[in-house]
């Protein structure tokens, strides 16, 4: 986490737009895919916390399948990392 506070840290100073958005994929419990762009509100040890409404299609999906991704375009920022957990 703490490589990520800095990455964000740097988006902030260096993104025009707003550096919070990011896109979460999910899927459903038969695996199909769904992907929308939100607000990050925070992160730490825990995770990341957006908010959402809990009847949303995003919220049924992660209650199915817990498993999502995460992605931030920081276009002026020259940054990668991958967790590969699963593989």
């Amino acid at each position: 986490m703490p490589l990520f506070h800095a990455w964000y840290a740097e988006a902030a100073q260096a993104e025009s737009y707003d550096h919070t958005a990011f896109a979460l994929a999910t899927a459903d419990a038969s695996g199909r895919p769904s992907v929308r762009m939100l607000l990050l509100k925070g992160a730490d040890e825990n995770g990341f916390a957006f908010y959402t409404n809990f009847n949303s299609r995003k919220a049924a999906e992660m209650k199915a399948n817990p498993h999502a991704s995460i992605c931030f375009h920081w276009k002026t920022c020259l940054l990668y990392t991958s967790d590969a957990a699963d593989e």
